[in-house]
């Protein structure tokens, strides 16, 4: 069952290695999330009295602040190219911890809104959705209304099928109505045996499913 599932990923998430800095927001993110759900795995309930999404968050934040950049962004690694992925996956997930209730260090989180604001004028297409919605988790009103600049201006109908899954996302966040990002994101699902899900971009990197 999908609890089953979790139950048992949470166990690997508590072990799993800090490396490059997708593997530090990929330790905490899941775990906090997972908080939100209405039945969360008895998982969860120990992790929480035992204090290790605490630690666990800690120890992410300072791991986050040896692999910044000076550019007040991230790559993959320390020493890499910035990487508007990278950079909006940090925003979004300090968003979630602050969003949670977690004490997000306020210079971490002003590096990363100022790292994702600066990538605003070299993001990609394929890039940009999942930095607005970045933007509207980042707690800051004048990132907020520049995501809903930004967002009024994109084309849904050339999205595919992450962005516009983030499309949803933000429309959401921002107010907006998301059906139409909906309809489209839902047009592109393939359906059998009762899965839904859909192709992946060749060469992409990002989540698919």
């Amino acid at each position: 069952s999908v609890q089953s599932a979790l139950q048992g990923g949470l166990e690997y998430l508590v072990g799993f290695p800090y490396g490059c800095t997708e593997q530090t927001l990929s330790r905490f993110l899941p775990t906090l999330i997972a908080t939100s759900l209405p039945h969360p795995p008895a998982k969860i309930a120990e992790i929480q009295k035992s204090g290790q999404i605490n630690t666990m968050l800690q120890k992410g934040f300072s791991r986050l602040r040896k692999m910044e950049h000076e550019s007040g962004a991230w790559g993959w690694w320390e020493f890499d190219e910035d990487s508007v992925w990278m950079t909006s996956y940090v925003l979004m997930g300090l968003g979630y911890a602050r969003d949670k209730g977690y004490a997000v260090p306020e210079e971490l989180m002003h590096h990363a809104r100022t790292g994702a604001k600066h990538m605003l004028s070299k993001v990609k297409d394929d890039e940009r959705a999942f930095l607005v919605f970045a933007l509207t988790k980042s707690g800051s009103d004048e990132l907020r209304s520049t995501a809903s600049i930004v967002r009024a201006n994109m084309n849904p109908r050339k999205l595919d099928a992450v962005s516009l899954a983030f499309t949803v996302l933000i429309d959401k966040q921002l107010g907006r109505d998301p059906s139409m990002a909906l309809g489209l994101l839902m047009a592109k699902a393939i359906r059998g045996e009762g899965v839904t899900h859909w192709e992946p971009t060749p060469g992409d990197y990002r989540w698919n499913s």
